[in-house]
């Protein structure tokens, strides 16, 4: 997005989301607070400090933006409005994070790689309807796998 939009339109938008005292940092190794069944998950790519939250007792994933249940401008999804038509068509689809708004494709795809090794049964994710199912684990490998990036050079 910072570079499609003008600096002074993005600090005017950094600037109104400000969210004060609504939200506090937290130690990932220590767990998310509140949360005593669930992982924190690693997610790097989307953005630098992204994560996912994971409950290994009924193989919940809550993703946030690493992996999407719309094609929100992934890369992987269609331009434009694409993701507006899978709502209409309620067909959900598993994509990867928003492209403009993804700082480390590799990183991203890494990502995915190690949500999908977690198997879930239930994925909610940042933009798009929850999906549950013995279909989830393994359209989530077929995700990571479709999105891997090449193996350096040399390798």
């Amino acid at each position: 997005l910072s570079r499609v939009l003008p600096r002074r339109a993005m600090e005017a938008l950094a600037r109104g989301s400000d969210l004060g005292d609504d939200v506090r940092p937290f130690d990932p190794q220590a767990g998310a607070p509140g949360m005593p069944h669930w992982t924190v998950v690693a997610t790097p790519g989307h953005t630098p400090g992204h994560v996912a939250l994971f409950r290994p007792g009924d193989r919940t994933l809550i993703s946030g933006d690493a992996v999407l249940t719309l094609a929100w401008h992934s890369r992987l999804g269609s331009r434009g409005v694409g993701w507006l038509w899978d709502l209409a068509r309620c067909r959900p689809r598993l994509c990867g994070p928003p492209t403009v708004f993804t700082c480390d494709w590799r990183a991203a795809a890494a990502s995915i790689a190690v949500l999908a090794d977690l198997e879930p049964w239930v994925l909610a994710s940042g933009h798009g309807v929850p999906l549950a199912g013995r279909h989830v684990a393994p359209a989530l490998r077929e995700l990571a796998w479709r999105i891997a990036p090449p193996p350096p050079a040399g390798d």
